[in-house]
């Protein structure tokens, strides 16, 4: 991405979210980013209690976001997540974004909302991608993502809230 389409990014971002939304999605972002630099090495997941098996399930029907106001505000942190990442300081991966929405939505009363890990694979490698649902579903639909199927999440695996 050269510097001109950078700063044309960085504007389209900062006119959708204003400053005050961007500054608190950036600083979101560097505490997610700096709360999983501090976990030792492989102690970030755990084994999570046996759940019900969804193996071969579709996802549960996707909510109505206008007829959800909880999903709704969740998706539209999400995308400011997403969108801070993109053209900030703080250019977080999957992890970090999905660890920082679900401390925002469990902070405002979601203690439900859960990190997911899931995997695919890709051009002959092995792919991983985190996300957040709410209810069973994902919460920041991404092109390719888990809601579309694309990824199998990992239901024995529990991300643990860096502290």
């Amino acid at each position: 991405m050269g510097l001109a389409s950078s700063a044309r990014a960085a504007l389209r971002v900062f006119r959708h979210l204003g400053w005050r939304r961007y500054a608190r999605a950036q600083a979101d972002l560097l505490r997610a980013e700096l709360a999983l630099r501090r976990r030792p090495p492989g102690d970030l997941a755990r084994a999570a209690p046996a759940l019900p098996d969804r193996e071969g399930e579709p996802l549960p029907a996707p909510a109505d976001a206008q007829t959800d106001p909880d999903l709704a505000l969740a998706r539209r942190w999400a995308r400011d997540l997403w969108g801070a990442a993109r053209v900030g300081p703080v250019r977080s991966a999957c992890l970090a974004r999905a660890v920082a929405l679900r401390r925002r939505l469990v902070a405002s009363g979601h203690p439900e909302a859960l990190v997911r890990v899931g995997v695919r694979k890709q051009d002959g490698e092995l792919v991983a991608h985190a996300w957040v649902e709410m209810g069973g579903r994902p919460v920041d639909p991404s092109p390719g993502g888990a809601e579309e199927g694309a990824f199998t999440s990992l239901e024995g695996v529990r991300i643990l809230d860096p502290e």
